[in-house]
């Protein structure tokens, strides 16, 4: 199961409020400086769109996010196509790279005023229903892998894995909870 494209989204920290108009000039400025990895395109306003992507930097490889859909704001990183390997490993490895980056970016950017994000959670999903079709035997087929990634990315966090949208029209989506070690132990 190899999929063509992966997502991560990072969310904001409760109570966090991000005005997506203040995206658009700072993804604007990201293109001019070559602040990311790979051909950013353009900027596009979305926020008129019910559930839609918000403010979105597309860019060739990949497109870069401020997603509010579901009531979970965040920044969400797409990876869409041009992969480094041929792993699903080495994708994932590849997508929490970028969208690390991008994270980042965005907790310093003075038009953000410091905006912080959840160090406990995150979501990955694959939009690919023909490589990863939304169902549970996905799942049990990826856990061990995407763990194994999760892990040495967060090497200091237990790694809890959740199906999120079981129907199958959806992309197949893991919510990622990050659970410190110590947290584990003295629980």
């Amino acid at each position: 199961m190899l999929p063509e494209r992966i997502s991560v989204k990072f969310f904001v920290s409760d109570g966090e409020v991000v005005e997506p108009a203040a995206l658009i000039p700072l993804f604007h400025r990201w293109i001019r400086e070559q602040r990311l990895p790979g051909l950013p395109i353009d900027v596009a306003d979305y926020k008129h769109v019910p559930e839609g992507p918000g403010v979105l930097l597309m860019g060739h490889e990949a497109d870069y996010a401020w997603d509010g859909r579901y009531h979970r704001p965040g920044l969400l990183y797409k990876h869409k196509r041009e992969w480094p390997g041929d792993s699903l490993p080495e994708r994932l490895r590849h997508a929490l790279e970028r969208a690390s980056v991008a994270l980042a970016l965005v907790q310093e950017a003075p038009e953000l005023h410091g905006v912080a994000f959840r160090a406990d959670e995150l979501e990955i999903a694959f939009p690919d229903r023909l490589h990863v079709p939304n169902t549970s035997e996905t799942l049990a087929e990826l856990r061990e892998g995407v763990t194994a990634v999760l892990q040495a990315h967060y090497p200091d966090k237990d790694i809890v894995l959740t199906h999120v949208h079981t129907e199958a029209r959806r992309p197949f989506t893991l919510n990622v909870s990050l659970v410190p070690i110590h947290q584990l132990v003295e629980a």
